[in-house]
């Protein structure tokens, strides 16, 4: 079977791996540049920043980078933080200021910046609320963490970075000519490969800080244990990620009630039927289905493509009567 994250990890170590190739390195390379110069929004410019500062950092005796190509990078490069830098205010969430406020070493000041302006454009989206409470959580911050998990649970909507953040590079990736995925560290065809890639950068730099909101949940105290379980009950119900609603069910059944942890473990079975009907689809989807997959992926979300890799290969959405997750 293929692992359909396995691309982008070849693409990121490609450019030492084809050390003795330069033709198929320059190629690796022209892939990311032919996405930063392809038009796209602000979400998809602040993740092909890192990109291309990875091919310019594998620019090293041994292996360099021809010099036109260099610097075609190098403005590319300029372009998109040019355009990051001066519309960093406008999104949300997943801009490098944020997500690197997850990591050892962020800048105090700068990562309380960023809090303020996530708070002030979460409105709706309980999601958003679900990131800040993840960050209240690893300074310790409980007034933080009990104001935005209330605020979570009167948002009228949870919707994860993860869905626009691959909606936007797949955009991005899907416009990079043919000829620039056929090269050895490609065993994907033309219609997947920009969903591979994308879905890896993606994955790698959105997913929120579950960790320490799950520790966080963990405290002695019923007012806590109410407002986790009412916060995973969301994540539960509403995400379109699988991730998000294992990580609710598994926290519900955890510490929530008896029948609280009965209503979870219906959905878990729904999410885990369905995880155990696609597990093994990976070779009997064509390249062309593949590219669906994605596309319904950024329309609509995982589960809508789960659902529809489920259909494709023949298997039933719905669990038999006595089926039970293991």
């Amino acid at each position: 079977m293929k692992t359909r994250l396995l691309l982008p990890l070849m693409l990121g170590c490609a450019f030492a791996a084809s050390a003795e190739d330069p033709g198929n390195a320059d190629m690796n390379v022209r892939v990311n540049l032919a996405a930063a110069n392809a038009p796209g929004d602000l979400l998809s410019d602040a993740y092909l920043v890192p990109m291309i500062d990875l091919a310019l950092e594998a620019d090293a005796p041994g292996r360099e980078l021809d010099p036109e190509l260099r610097k075609s990078l190098e403005q590319a490069r300029d372009d998109l933080a040019q355009r990051v830098d001066s519309a960093a205010d406008e999104v949300p969430v997943g801009l490098y200021t944020t997500v690197n406020c997850m990591k050892k070493g962020a800048d105090a000041r700068e990562c309380s910046d960023s809090r303020e302006r996530l708070a002030g454009l979460a409105k709706e989206n309980g999601y958003h609320h679900f990131v800040l409470m993840s960050m209240a959580a690893r300074r310790g911050d409980e007034d933080a963490f009990a104001t935005h998990g209330e605020k979570l649970i009167a948002a009228p909507r949870f919707d994860p970075d993860l869905v626009p953040v691959f909606a936007s590079l797949h955009a991005r990736y899907s416009q990079v000519p043919d000829a620039l995925w056929q090269h050895p560290e490609n065993e994907y065809g033309p219609e997947a490969a920009p969903g591979v890639q994308a879905m890896a950068i993606a994955a790698a730099v959105v997913l929120p800080g579950y960790q320490p909101f799950m520790q966080a949940c963990e405290k002695d105290d019923a007012d806590r244990r109410t407002l986790c379980v009412a916060v995973a009950s969301r994540m539960a119900e509403r995400s379109t990620v699988l991730l998000d609603r294992l990580i609710g069910v598994a926290l519900i059944k955890k510490i929530g009630t008896p029948a609280e942890q009965q209503g979870a473990r219906e959905l878990e079975r729904e999410a885990k039927w369905l995880l155990a009907s696609v597990a093994n689809f990976g070779s009997e989807l064509d390249d062309g289905q593949w590219g669906r997959y994605y596309e319904i992926f950024a329309s609509e979300g995982e589960f809508a493509a789960m659902r529809y890799a489920a259909q494709a290969t023949g298997r039933s959405l719905e669990p038999p009567a006595d089926w039970q997750p293991k």
